[in-house]
C-alpha cells in the first residue's frame, strides 16, 4: 500500500474469542465520522481518493496478523 498510511484508534478485540465459529469476530469503522473529525487534511479535500485495509494480530494464524480486502473510495460533498 502507498503511503501516508494512517491508524485507527485500537480496537480491543473482534468478538470471535470463544466463539464456536472459527474467524466469526468483526471489527467495524465509523470512517464518516474520522473524516468529520479534520484529523487526516487530506480527506478534507473534495475528489481525493483513499483506499482502506484491516489490518489486525490474528494468534490463530501462521503469520500472527490478518488483513481484509481492500476498499477504495473518494470524498464527495
Amino acid at each position: 500500500m502507498q503511503g501516508p498510511i494512517r491508524r485507527t484508534a485500537l480496537q480491543e478485540n473482534s468478538g470471535s474469542a470463544g466463539s464456536p465459529t472459527p474467524c466469526a469476530g468483526r471489527f467495524s469503522f465509523d470512517f464518516n465520522s474520522y473524516i468529520a473529525t479534520g484529523a487526516d487534511p487530506l480527506l478534507q479535500v473534495i475528489g481525493q481518493t483513499f483506499a482502506c485495509q484491516h489490518w489486525s494480530r490474528d494468534p490463530a494464524d501462521l503469520v500472527g496478523s490478518s488483513l481484509t480486502d481492500a476498499v477504495r473510495g473518494a470524498i464527495c460533498r
